[in-house]
């Protein structure tokens, strides 16, 4: 492993997609670092348009690009979309912006560094209990699907074009500022309602289902210490282990003094898909940069409750 001497480290650095959950913990992060961190809006830059993008680094000069930027049906956009439109959509985003940001990063900074945030949903229905960065790329929906076109992007400009590009395989990772659809936040923010006096009921898909859970702010600690690797690659992010939903409900209901069991209902009509309990081997991040969550799957749960009670 480098010594923290020898790592690089960003002077300004791109990110995109900097308005999500990762984003506002990575900027945090590199914030406190006193690095220039640039969060392009909208108008500023239209990653579909290769002209648009190649203005924007010409002008900019970031000496490292973070892309974040996805696009996901089921909490972004209205039911309305058929699949051939969000198919369409998660194309433009997690491969033709992909693919626009390297080749302008080819034509002015060779140099610059690129992590691309991609997705366990890679794997699909993966055969092996723990996934790597050498199981089957196998998707079964359109985000995987597309996910793993700008895995496969992320690749030809590093083997081919010999770009800095590393990707991180992330698995399912909250935190106090996730979307309230996102599990653990659903499960939280909606027992504090009721512990404050909302009469109102849970309901939950499957409190059966296993989750690779991880603490988004270890993961985009996780993001930086690739960047900052010397040898760009491909690695998996998660927590090496599954948690049923049901040992989120015990954990949060507990302790706020509640019996989840008078507010919480099982309903199927909420799963639309049933998805495969991944689980991802962290071994290789690891060995490469000693990277390792820093929260237990029981101390997450509490410092989201923690930081959500504060709100």
């Amino acid at each position: 492993m480098e010594s923290p001497t020898n790592q690089f480290q960003s002077k300004k650095t791109l990110i995109l997609g900097g308005s999500g959950q990762d984003g506002k913990w990575l900027n945090k992060l590199l914030l406190e670092q006193g690095i220039d961190v640039l969060n392009p809006k909208r108008e500023d830059i239209t990653l579909t348009d290769g002209v648009s993008v190649l203005d924007f680094l010409k002008r900019h000069q970031p000496d490292s690009v973070y892309y974040l930027a996805a696009f996901q049906k089921s909490s972004e956009v209205s039911s309305s979309y058929n699949d051939s439109e969000v198919l369409e959509k998660s194309i433009q985003t997690h491969l033709q912006g992909c693919a626009n940001m390297l080749e302008a990063i080819a034509a002015i900074n060779p140099n610059c560094r690129f992590f691309y945030a991609c997705s366990a949903r890679v794997f699909g229905h993966a055969k092996s209990n723990f996934q790597n960065e050498d199981t089957p790329l196998s998707p079964v929906c359109i985000y995987g699907i597309s996910k793993a076109a700008g895995l496969e992007c992320c690749r030809f400009y590093r083997n081919v074009r010999s770009l800095h590009v590393s990707t991180g395989i992330l698995y399912n990772h909250e935190s106090s500022l996730g979307k309230p659809t996102f599990v653990i936040r659903k499960i939280v923010t909606t027992a504090i309602r009721i512990l404050r006096g909302s009469n109102e009921v849970l309901r939950l898909g499957s409190l059966d289902s296993r989750v690779d859970w991880g603490y988004a702010p270890d993961y985009v600690r996780a993001m930086q210490q690739i960047i900052q690797s010397p040898i760009p690659d491909d690695f998996i992010i998660s927590s090496g282990e599954t948690h049923s939903v049901q040992e989120v409900v015990d954990l949060v209901f507990k302790n706020l003094g509640l019996d989840w069991q008078k507010y919480v209902v099982e309903d199927k009509t909420l799963i639309s898909n049933k998805i495969p309990a991944l689980c991802g081997n962290y071994t290789k991040l690891n060995k490469m940069t000693g990277w390792r969550p820093s929260l237990s799957f029981e101390e997450m749960i509490l410092e989201i409750l923690k930081l959500s009670l504060h709100e």
